[in-house]
C-alpha cells in the first residue's frame, strides 16, 4: 500500500493494480478497485505509474497488441514491385472489426534532455520527440497508430506493410512540441500531420496528438486530438511501397476511408455498412461526388491544385465514398475486383490499364456512377455528380 495524492490534495491508501490507455486503477484496502484519470495524480504519482508500467514493459517487451489473423506472418519478398512485410496476414473476407486486444507497451530508447532528443518506441513505430514525453502519454497515443498498421495488415486487400528502408524494423514518426517547429521541419501551413515520402517519416505536431504542455511533463487532452488525422497520414506511410505505383484517387480513397471509419480505443467497426457510409459522407444524407471520369484519372497536380478551393473538400469526399463502393459494393461487394487490380499492378501493370481491366471491367464511368447513386440511396446516402466546376451534367463516357 502507498498513499497517492491527486492534483486537488486529497490523499488515499491504496495498491497500484494496473494502467490502460490514461487511466490507473487504485485497489484499496478492502478489494474495490476505483480507475482514476493519470494526469489527475500528483506529478510524484505519476512518475511512480509510469515507472511500475515501465517495468512491466520492460519484463515483456515484445508481448503485442494486435489481433492474430489466423495465418502465419507474411514473409517479406520483392518477387512483385512491392516488398511485402511481416506483419499479420490480411483476412479473407472483410472484418466487422479490426482491434487492438491490449495498450501497447514502450520503450525507452533515448532520453537527453540537454541535447532536446527524446525517442520511444512500440511494437511497430519509433517516436522521435523534442520534448519529453511520459510513458503513459507515448502508450496511449501510440495505440492510434498501432491500430492503423493492425487495420492495413488485415483488412482483405493484402497491402501487407512494410518499413521503408530494408532491414528498418519501425516506421518513424516525428513529434514537434509547438506548431512552428513542425513547420520548419516541412509540416504544411494548415496541417495536422503529414507523410512525406521523400524522407520516410510522419510529421506531426503535439497538438495533434492531443498533447498539452503541462511543465513538468505532456499531457493528453482527448478533446484536442485528431485521430483521424494521425490515422490518415498514418495510412499513407504503411502504403509507402505502393504509393508511386497508384493513381492520387486510389491513394487518398484507402487513407480517407479508414480515416472517416468509425474508431474507438483502438478498435475500428466496420460491420454496419450504414452506418459506416453515413461516416464517410461526414454525417451528410445529401453528398457530391466529382464526376468519376475526373475523379479515376486526376493527375498529383490537379489534385494539389485542388486542395485549397471547395473542389478540394469535394475530391477528399468522394474518393472515400469510392473506396466504400470498390471495397462493398462493386460486384459481389467482396472487394474482389478491387484485390485483382492491386495484385495486377504489383504484378507490373500499369494503374490505368489494371483500372480498365479490373475496376471498369467493360463498363463506362456513367454506368457505375448509376450504381453507386442507387445502391448509395438504398444505404440513405443521396449522392449527387459534378464536374469541376460544380455543376451537374451528363456523365462523360
Amino acid at each position: 500500500m502507498r498513499e497517492w495524492t491527486d492534483e486537488d490534495g486529497r490523499q488515499v491508501e491504496a495498491e497500484f493494480a494496473g494502467l490502460d490507455a490514461n487511466r490507473v486503477t487504485l485497489r484499496l484496502a478492502d478489494g474495490r478497485e476505483i480507475p482514476f484519470p493519470l494526469e489527475r495524480l500528483s506529478p510524484e504519482d505519476q512518475e511512480y505509474v509510469e515507472a511500475r508500467a515501465a517495468a512491466v514493459d520492460a519484463a515483456d517487451p515484445g508481448e503485442s497488441a494486435a489481433v492474430d489473423s489466423g495465418q502465419p506472418a507474411a514473409a517479406r519478398q520483392g518477387d512483385g514491385r512491392i516488398v511485402r512485410g511481416n506483419g499479420p496476414r490480411a483476412l479473407t473476407e472483410w472484418p466487422d472489426t479490426i482491434a487492438l486486444d491490449e495498450t501497447p507497451g514502450v520503450e525507452i530508447v533515448k532520453e537527453d534532455a540537454e541535447a532536446g532528443e527524446f525517442v520511444y518506441r512500440t511494437e511497430h513505430y519509433e517516436f522521435q520527440s523534442n520534448v519529453r514525453l511520459g510513458l503513459a502519454v507515448v502508450r496511449d497515443f501510440g495505440r492510434v497508430f498501432e491500430a492503423a498498421y493492425l487495420a492495413n495488415c488485415l483488412l482483405p486487400l493484402r497491402l501487407d506493410p512494410a518499413p521503408e528502408e530494408p532491414g528498418q524494423e519501425r516506421f518513424v514518426a516525428r513529434i514537434f512540441q509547438i506548431m512552428e517547429e513542425y513547420h520548419a521541419a516541412g509540416g504544411p501551413v494548415g496541417s495536422g500531420g503529414v507523410y512525406i515520402p521523400s524522407e520516410r517519416v510522419f510529421l506531426a505536431p503535439a497538438a495533434t496528438l492531443g498533447l498539452v504542455d503541462r511543465g513538468r511533463r505532456m499531457t493528453i487532452d482527448y478533446s484536442n486530438r485528431d485521430a483521424g488525422t494521425l490515422i490518415h497520414e498514418a495510412t499513407h506511410q504503411l502504403m509507402n511501397q505502393w504509393l508511386r505505383f497508384l493513381p492520387i484517387w486510389y491513394i487518398e480513397a484507402t487513407a480517407v476511408y479508414l480515416e472517416r471509419t468509425p474508431y474507438r480505443n483502438g478498435r475500428f467497426e466496420f460491420g454496419n455498412r450504414r452506418n459506416l457510409l453515413r461516416s464517410i459522407a461526414m454525417d451528410e444524407r445529401d453528398v457530391q461526388m466529382r464526376r468519376l471520369a475526373e475523379l479515376m484519372t486526376m493527375p498529383h497536380q490537379r489534385w494539389m491544385a485542388d486542395m485549397p478551393s471547395p473542389m478540394g473538400r469535394i475530391n477528399y469526399t468522394s474518393v472515400g465514398l469510392l473506396g466504400f463502393y470498390f471495397n462493398h459494393v462493386d460486384g459481389d461487394g467482396d472487394a474482389a475486383h478491387l484485390i485483382r487490380y492491386l495484385e495486377a499492378i504489383d504484378g507490373g501493370q500499369s494503374w490505368q490499364d489494371a483500372q480498365t481491366e479490373h475496376l471498369l471491367r467493360g463498363r463506362d464511368y456513367a454506368e457505375i456512377e448509376a450504381e453507386i447513386e442507387e445502391s448509395f440511396r438504398r444505404l440513405g446516402v443521396r449522392v449527387e455528380f459534378v464536374g469541376a466546376g460544380g455543376s451537374s451534367g451528363p456523365a462523360p463516357g
